[in-house]
């Protein structure tokens, strides 16, 4: 009977709450899960795509200067923060840093170049049109 009054107390238990993309913390910038390291355009980075986990090398090509709560206050659409894969695919989140922080799948490899400018704003507009 124990294993029973045990398995029923597991089942009715609360699951743990995890960090994953909602943070709800009132931060002001991006960290990488489970750290304490910033997110900054040029990063190297590593993606484990969501269906094959197959890990993918890029780059945050994009942060937007404004985030979600700031456009939102004046009736504007938020903007997505952009990572470049190596096989040149791009792919983004919304930039809301107070509301959701990277997934977990998203890992810091190294710092970035002095020299890389990121996306150009002809690149941009061409990823939002196609998008």
């Amino acid at each position: 009977m124990t294993c029973n009054n045990r398995s029923k107390k597991a089942a009715s238990s609360p699951k743990p709450q995890m960090r994953a993309l909602y943070a709800m913390n009132n931060q002001s910038k991006l960290l990488y899960f489970g750290t304490d390291i910033e997110v900054l355009e040029g990063d190297y980075i590593i993606f484990k795509t969501f269906f094959t986990r197959r890990p993918r090398n890029g780059r945050v090509s994009y942060i937007p200067k404004m985030t979600g709560r700031e456009l939102a206050k004046s009736n504007k659409n938020p903007d997505d923060w952009l990572i470049e894969l190596e096989d040149s695919t791009v792919t983004g989140w919304l930039y809301s840093p107070e509301d959701l922080q990277p997934p977990k799948r998203l890992s810091f490899v190294k710092r970035k170049d002095d020299d890389y400018k990121g996306m150009t704003s002809q690149e941009l507009e061409e990823y939002e049109q196609n998008a």
